[in-house]
């Protein structure tokens, strides 16, 4: 590692407690993302402001308290766990900044410039590229320094949906069960609109273009297909871990409004 170098790993964001006015908060700074819901900002406003948060908010605390630690929320707290263990792996300042709500990019920037870092390399821990998430995620970090008064020199890392060592791990995650007797293996990643496919495709008519198009990855547009890159990941960890194609499937999860989304669906899929 360089001198004055520096780790920022990079997650979604979680609300501040279970209280009503802290998930409508994070609620409203999520959805008004124009990478998360692409329409025009008076559209999206209407649609959030006055249609979703009328609503969804105690259904979102629903679903939260049923993961809640007693230390906070879940993605918080393992969030400094893999900060503490990158630390004492990579001997050099480590912080965390969530795409949404706290520790922002800016705080977390601050706390690296203490340190007397200059050369930050920056981790979105999405292994899958999405402008709803990977994207929106550099965006922030990259405004957020800058508008800092410290000379940065920032590098993002790519989305790692193909290493070596990420598929390793879920292999290795995977193996207590695989070596139990199983009927199925089911790859439950969370669903996009099927528009932010062919809005992040940079050729104009690669997406969609046949049945097979998302096994093409000399495709120009592989680099930015969400769902392209999550085939590759099951691709390759079937391949990892030898696994018949009768043994498993995928799925998506987490749909949001009416439009299309990816299918098939993860709750379609297990009723079936």
């Amino acid at each position: 590692m360089k001198k004055n170098t520096g780790v920022l790993i990079c997650n979604l964001g979680s609300p501040v407690s279970l209280s009503l006015r802290d998930i409508s908060k994070f609620l409203q700074e999520f959805l008004m993302d124009e990478y998360v819901l692409n329409m025009p900002f008076w559209k999206r406003w209407f649609v959030v402001n006055m249609i979703i948060l009328k609503s969804r908010p105690p259904e979102t605390r629903h679903a939260y308290t049923l993961i809640w630690t007693d230390e906070g929320s879940p993605l918080i707290v393992t969030s400094l766990s893999v900060q503490s263990k990158m630390k004492e792996i990579l001997n050099c300042p480590v912080e965390i900044a969530m795409r949404y709500g706290e520790p922002s990019p800016t705080t977390a920037l601050a706390k690296l410039k203490e340190q007397g870092v200059q050369n930050v390399i920056a981790l979105q821990q999405y292994p899958h590229y999405a402008e709803s998430s990977f994207l929106t995620g550099v965006k922030h970090v990259e405004k957020a320094a800058q508008e800092s008064d410290h000379d940065w020199n920032l590098t993002n890392l790519a989305p790692y949906f193909n290493e070596p060592l990420y598929i390793n791990a879920l292999a290795e995650s995977a193996r207590p069960y695989l070596e139990k007797e199983f009927d199925l293996l089911l790859f439950s990643f969370h669903s996009i609109p099927v528009s932010h496919l062919t809005i992040a495709d940079p050729t104009g008519t690669h997406c969609g273009s046949s049945p097979d198009c998302c096994k093409d990855q000399a495709s120009k547009a592989f680099p930015t297909c969400y769902k392209a890159q999550c085939l590759a990941t099951v691709d390759a960890l079937i391949e990892k871990i030898e696994l018949p194609a009768e043994k498993y499937q995928v799925a998506f999860q987490s749909r949001l409004g009416k439009e299309p989304w990816l299918t098939p669906s993860t709750d379609t899929v297990l009723e079936s």
